[in-house]
């Protein structure tokens, strides 16, 4: 029983472990201390092994064959609960489901979150300045508002900072284009360096120059085609509030 190869009586016990394996085994090991005794241990050897090699495809057909018919088992099972327990059944789908769009919702939005300014190319480089006063019911607050001559005092005392751009949105406005009147939460005001500072893809127009001028605009290619349809929105006209003419830029 020593000569019997180890590696394979290991190898056919895990292929045979879902069904009762000791006779199979018994009749290899009385078969192979035979062919011992016959023709000698080597011969012997291949031949256990041989019969090792053949049992392999036969065994994953039986794991296959076994594991799914316990899943369609554990499928009437679960069918005939919910039918005999329909309401239990149902709050526990429902909570359920409930729980897993939380997650899922939860998981997106970290996700969001962490990842959605990332495509700057100089995002690692970018910082936003928060202001902490005091306040609130932690006794203190955090504010992405800031003074406005804040920025070029940071500058000047911080020789590090290469370039730096306010942010400030100016709440509902009017925008017109020649008879149409359009109504507009998303104007935003910003400085000059801005789209130097962000990467922004630019379809027309030169991120370095476009907003240098006063009274330069940059739109959305959405906006684009809301106000000018198919037309090149380059060098046009706006009016904002009826009172402020701005030329598109890019």
């Amino acid at each position: 029983m020593d000569e019997i190869p180890k590696l394979s009586t290991w190898l056919l016990t895990r292929l045979q472990s879902n069904y009762n394996s000791s006779p199979v085994l018994g009749d290899l090991e009385e078969e192979f201390t035979l062919l011992c005794e016959e023709k000698g241990t080597k011969q012997a050897r291949r031949w256990y092994r041989w019969q090792v090699l053949k049992s392999i495809l036969p065994s994953f057909g039986h794991l296959f064959y076994w594991s799914i018919a316990m899943f369609n088992n554990y499928l009437k099972i679960a069918f005939r609960n919910i039918r005999k327990q329909k309401i239990y059944s149902l709050i526990s789908i429902f909570g359920l489901t409930v729980g897993l769009a939380v997650f899922a919702m939860f998981a997106l939005l970290c996700d969001f979150l962490s990842t959605f300014d990332m495509f700057h190319e100089n995002a690692n480089r970018i910082y936003s300045v928060v202001q902490l006063f005091s306040g609130g019911i932690d006794g203190e607050q955090h504010s992405a508002k800031t003074p406005e001559p804040f920025l070029p005092a940071l500058i000047n005392e911080f020789p590090e900072i290469e370039a730096g751009a306010r942010f400030f949105p100016p709440g509902r406005m009017i925008v017109k284009y020649q008879d149409k009147v359009f109504y507009e939460n998303g104007v935003k005001f910003v400085d000059p360096d801005f789209l130097s500072i962000f990467s922004f893809n630019m379809i027309t127009g030169n991120p370095e120059t476009a907003l240098t001028k006063p009274y330069s605009v940059v739109l959305t290619k959405e906006s684009a085609e809301k106000y000018f349809g198919d037309e090149d929105p380059v060098g046009k006209s706006l009016t904002l509030d009826n009172k402020i003419a701005v030329v598109i830029t890019g």
